[in-house]
């Protein structure tokens, strides 16, 4: 345990692993791994039904109660207020890439017009 965090850390042998302890919770890099890699292959599934949506609607703006996708609907949500957060200089899963991929596509990052940059990535 470091003596300057509360964070226990300790080696996993058999598996070469590191774990950190917090809380009661165990984490190993390996699963930290795993659990990016499941997130960005959800992205990559919410991107090309946003691609499949734009294809039918002409826009990106899924509506927020969207029966036929809710999640789909919650990931256009979740999308513009990640890119929030990271305008402001927060924790924020947004990326270069991402904002470039849907800025590609027309997404817009504000439903209200003049607020955001819509489309620009500003």
């Amino acid at each position: 345990r470091c003596r300057h965090c509360p964070v226990s850390t300790t080696r996993i042998e058999s598996r070469g692993e590191s774990s950190a302890t917090t809380g009661g919770t165990t984490t190993t890099t390996k699963g930290v791994a795993v659990a990016k890699e499941k997130n960005k292959d959800v992205w990559n599934k919410r991107y090309n039904e946003l691609l499949e949506y734009k294809a039918v609607h002409n826009n990106c703006n899924v509506p927020a109660e969207w029966k036929q996708n809710p999640q789909l609907a919650r990931w256009v949500h979740d999308q513009r207020k990640q890119y929030k957060l990271r305008n402001k200089g927060e924790s924020s899963s947004m990326t270069d890439e991402r904002i470039r991929k849907l800025n590609g596509i027309g997404f817009e990052w504000s439903r209200r017009p003049g607020i955001g940059g819509i489309g620009k990535g500003t």
